[in-house]
Formats: structure tokens, sequence, C-alpha cells
């Protein structure tokens, strides 16, 4: 299976590439000043107002650093019932992509509750290589903030 992979400080992560609309390079985003500091802000892709969460101030409390290979990653997440909406993660070093057999990710043993976006790990000789989760990630975040339209009040 194909992957995206990209970092985080200095450990490597992955997304699944059937999990991504497209990859979208170096766009400016409006920042939303009562959100949250995990949310980077809102951009139009093709007409449509996009929320984009900063995986790294996220899962490590530092915001992304603004690299040429800073890209947003595009994913499909399901809200209210069975409605889909984009979601764009910002993330770091977003240049490649690798091949994984999906059986070769394994358990990490451990699950920290505030990093339940991410999955099971790759191990290879450069260390592990962490997957991503972005139906996961929608999970642990404020919905009502990212898709007011689907408020469940």
């Amino acid at each position: 299976m194909l992957f995206l992979l990209f970092r985080l400080g200095e450990s490597r992560y992955v997304l699944a590439t059937r999990d991504v609309v497209e990859v979208v390079p170096g766009i400016r985003l409006t920042r939303l000043p009562t959100a949250p500091d995990y949310v980077a802000g809102l951009f139009n892709y093709r007409g449509t107002s996009v929320p984009v969460i900063d995986v790294s101030s996220l899962l490590l409390q530092q915001a992304s650093a603004p690299h040429l290979s800073t890209r947003v990653a595009l994913v499909k997440v399901p809200v209210a019932g069975d409605d889909e909406r984009l979601l764009g993660l910002l993330i770091e070093q977003a240049t490649e992509t690798v091949k994984i057999d999906e059986h070769e990710f394994v358990d990490p043993g451990i699950q920290a509750p505030d990093a339940a976006c991410l999955g099971p790990v790759y191990p290879d000789t450069d260390g592990l290589i962490t997957r991503l989760e972005p139906r996961r990630v929608l999970q642990r975040l404020d919905q009502n903030i990212l898709f007011p339209e689907h408020r469940n009040d």
C-alpha cells in the first residue's frame, strides 16, 4: 500500500494515500482568533471552506515550521451520520511516498490518550514509522468548532 511520509520533530509518520484527496502546498490560511491552537485556520478549496488542523500542534504542542515542504493533506472525515467533510492536516516534510505492506504494521504496545489518532507502527532500519489515522484525528477534536453546520445541540 502507498503512504505519504512526513515528519513531526524527529519522528516519522505516514498517511495512507487512499485517505488523501489532495496534497496542497503553500496555501494562505485565515486564522480563527478564538480557536484552539491546533486549528491552523481555514482556506478556500474549490469554493468550499476547509478547516486545517496543525498536526504538530495537536500532538507535540508546537506549531508546524513554515518549511517549503510543509503541506496540507486534504482528507475526508465522517461528520453527523453518513455525511463526510474535507479536513486539512498541516504536516511537515511531506515530500515523498513509501510502499509498506499493511500487514507489516504492528501494535506499538502503548497508547497515550491524547494521541489516540495514532495507529500502528512500522519498524524499519531507521526506527519506527507511525501511522496517522485521519478519522481518529477528528474523534479527539471539537467538531462543533470545525463543522458548526453539523452541531449536535
